[in-house]
C-alpha cells in the first residue's frame, strides 16, 4: 500500500475527532485492528517520506524508537524530543532536567493527538534533524501490526532493557506497520557517472540536502581522488543512505 509512490494519497478523509472516540467496536471480534495513519517527512527535504500505522495504545516514545531505527541510527543515542501543540514531550531524564514537559513513555497517541493534528520531532539537540508528522486517519488493518528494530538481537541493548524503559522498547516488536516509503534517492559521484556511496559534509558550502555542491558526493572508486582535493582529506566522508540524516554527526559510522 501506497510502497514507492512519489506523492501518495491519504488514508482517508482527514476528519477532526478524538482518537479515544473512534476505535471501531466490530474490530476485537475479528482478525481486524485499530491503527492510527501517519504521514512522516524530514521538515528540510521531503523527499525523505514513510507512512506508518501504529496501535493507538502505543506511547510516543514507540514513534520514538521507529525514527531513530528507520531514519536517524546508528548515531550518537542522541536526545529527542515530540512538540506537540505547546508540550514538549521526552524522556524521564529530559523531564527530570527542565527540558520537555512531559515523558513520551507516558503519552499514549490516543491521548495526545487527534485525526488532522499536526506536530515535530526532533533528533538531536546540536545538529538538529527535525522531523514532521500529520495523523492522517484512523483505519481498521487486517493484520498484526509488528515492527521488528535493529535492537532485538542486541546484546548491550538486552542488558540495559530491565532497567531502561527505552531500551525496553527497543528490543521488543513495536506495534505498527510500515505502509510505503520514498524510494532510496540517487546521488552521482562528482568524478564519473556511477551512482555514489559516500557524502563529504566538508566539501560543501550550503547543506548538503540543498544539493548546492556535488563535489561532496563520491563512489568507492574515487575516494583517493576526493581525499586529494578535501580539506578535511576524506576525514568526513559518511555512508549515502535513505536518511535525512545522511551525513551528519556520526550518522553510520
Amino acid at each position: 500500500m501506497f510502497l514507492h509512490q512519489s506523492d501518495p494519497q491519504p488514508f482517508g478523509a482527514p476528519h477532526i475527532a478524538p482518537l479515544a472516540a473512534s476505535t471501531p467496536a466490530s474490530s476485537a471480534a475479528s482478525n481486524q485492528v485499530p491503527a492510527t495513519a501517519f504521514k512522516i517527512h524530514a521538515k528540510s527535504q521531503k523527499k525523505f517520506w514513510v507512512r506508518v500505522l501504529v496501535r493507538p495504545q502505543a506511547t510516543l516514545a514507540v514513534l520514538d524508537v521507529f525514527l531513530r531505527d528507520i531514519w536517524m541510527e546508528p548515531c550518537c543515542n542522541h536526545l529527542s524530543t515530540f512538540m506537540v501543540g505547546n508540550t514538549i514531550f521526552c524522556d524521564e531524564e529530559g523531564v527530570a532536567t527542565g527540558m520537555g514537559d512531559a515523558d513520551m513513555g507516558s503519552a499514549r497517541l490516543m491521548d495526545c493527538l487527534r485525526i488532522g493534528l499536526k506536530f515535530k520531532y526532533v533528533y538531536d539537540m546540536g545538529s538538529s534533524t527535525i522531523v514532521e508528522l500529520k495523523v492522517e486517519d484512523e483505519v481498521v488493518y487486517p493484520g498484526d501490526l509488528c515492527y521488528h528494530t535493529q535492537w532485538e538481537d542486541d546484546p548491550y541493548m538486552q542488558s540495559l532493557s530491565s532497567t531502561d524503559p527505552g531500551a525496553m522498547i527497543r528490543v521488543q516488536p513495536l506495534p505498527l506497520k510500515v505502509a510505503g516509503r520514498n524510494r532510496n534517492p540517487k546521488y552521482m559521484c562528482a568524478n564519473c557517472e556511477r551512482p555514489a556511496t559516500l557524502v563529504c559534509p566538508a566539501c560543501t558550502d550550503t547543506y548538503w540536502q540543498d544539493f548546492g555542491d556535488s563535489m561532496s558526493f563520491c563512489c568507492d572508486a574515487h575516494i583517493e581522488d576526493h581525499r586529494s582535493t578535501c580539506e578535511e582529506k576524506g576525514g568526513m566522508l559518511r555512508p549515502v543512505a535513505n536518511s535525512p540524516r545522511m551525513g551528519e554527526c556520526g550518522y553510520r559510522c
